[in-house]
């Protein structure tokens, strides 16, 4: 719609503009960079102590998706939460094309995250700074995540 004058609107067959949410291109990350996510996770001090059975913490599969401002990519995976159904958001960051089949690019945490506190990952730094206190991770890694959890 806009203004046809006097206030009067009119209608136009452009098409609305998409939410920013759906605008962000999402795409599976590599069996490469999956193996070097749960290489992350399994290296994890609490991964496996004695007399634990042991932690059954694997992802199946993650997305990924460009992240500009940090010059980085988002790795995103739903973790199991603890015997009950469905799981929570994890979020990994790496500097190459996790896309790649041959991806061996350093895996990194987000510092205050669930991927810090689920992996041995190092902090990504520079790391992210959000708006918000709980801004951890960003926001285009947590809406690719959120469709594969979907």
């Amino acid at each position: 719609m806009r203004d046809g004058g006097a206030g009067e609107p009119v209608a136009t067959s452009e098409p609305a503009p998409e939410p920013a949410s759906t605008a962000i291109e999402c795409a599976p990350a590599s069996a490469a960079a999956l193996a070097a996510v749960n290489a992350s996770i399994a290296a994890e001090p609490g991964y496996q102590q004695p007399g634990v059975e042991p932690y059954p913490q694997v992802l199946t599969e993650l997305t990924t998706t460009r992240y500009e401002p940090l010059d980085i990519w988002t790795l995103g995976g739903v973790m199991a939460a603890g015997g009950s159904e469905g799981g929570f958001l994890v979020v990994w960051a790496t500097r190459e094309d996790p896309t790649d089949e041959d991806f061996s690019g350093e895996i990194f945490s987000f510092a205050m995250s669930s991927s810090e506190s689920e992996s041995a990952a190092p902090v990504l730094d520079p790391g992210y700074v959000g708006e918000h206190d709980m801004d951890v991770v960003p926001g285009p890694g947590i809406v690719c995540t959120d469709r594969l959890g979907s």
